[in-house]
């Protein structure tokens, strides 16, 4: 079993090296999963502005809402994620998609 050792270490190291990466890819599953929602919401508010107005806070909700939210949170999650050990880490990354996945289904995403 010993031979696996440099496998397995270059296996957490690349996870380590792309956590930034998997957090983003991870937010941004939550965010297409429920952000229908968060547009039908947002629309129901401003449903009788006019074009322009709706738009204008689409797009602000779409690039300034979601780009700011996925980038903060996913560096969040990064750094309470960089703290834990191998096995943890690999475990709460699968938890995580796991979870977002049975949300997904329990939505009709899939």
């Amino acid at each position: 079993m010993d031979f696996m050792n440099p496998f397995i270490e270059d296996f957490f190291r690349l996870v380590r090296g792309n956590l930034m990466e998997i957090m983003l890819v991870f937010v941004g599953t939550v965010l297409s999963v429920y952000g229908g929602d968060i547009n039908k919401a947002l629309m129901k508010k401003i449903r009788k502005e006019n074009f322009f107005v709706r738009f204008g806070a689409f797009v602000a909700l779409c690039t300034v809402g979601y780009g700011f939210v996925t980038f903060v949170i996913g560096k969040v999650l990064v750094k309470y994620m960089g703290q834990l050990s191998n096995i943890w880490l690999i475990s709460v990354i699968a938890g995580l998609f796991i979870l977002i996945g049975l949300i997904a289904e329990e939505k009709n995403h899939i």
